[in-house]
């Protein structure tokens, strides 16, 4: 090589480095980021999972509460027409008392005690 050339080839020689270096450095910032995309992704499915459950169970609370309160109106309604059958029972004559096994329980479970004799 002849001398005055040397320095036109140094730097060609370093350009070529500093270009291989750029690129390497550049595809590893590019996997960084892909990592770092994919890790966001599956962060924001998993909030999202998280979500929908918190929603289902929400609707799964509303639900059990609802169907609770059906329930305990349900009882109330049957309570308010076994009282009446068991008031208009004890208005008969002993031997006319025909107490269901219902109205039995209400009976004990509302005065705490069993019915009286001739029920």
């Amino acid at each position: 090589m002849k001398p005055e050339n040397q320095p036109l080839t140094h730097l060609v020689e370093t350009h070529i480095a500093k270009r291989k270096a750029f690129f390497a450095h550049r595809e590893i910032m590019e996997e960084k980021e892909a990592k770092f995309r994919h890790w966001q992704q599956q962060a924001s499915q998993r909030a999202q999972e998280v979500d929908a459950q918190a929603q289902e169970h929400q609707k799964y609370k509303k639900e059990k509460a609802d169907a609770e309160k059906a329930y305990w109106e349900k009882k109330k309604v049957e309570d308010a027409e076994i009282r009446v059958s068991v008031m208009h029972k004890m208005t008969l004559p002993v031997g006319k008392r025909a107490f269901t096994a219902r109205e039995k329980a209400y009976w004990a479970r509302t005065r705490g005690t069993k019915l009286p004799k001739g029920c």
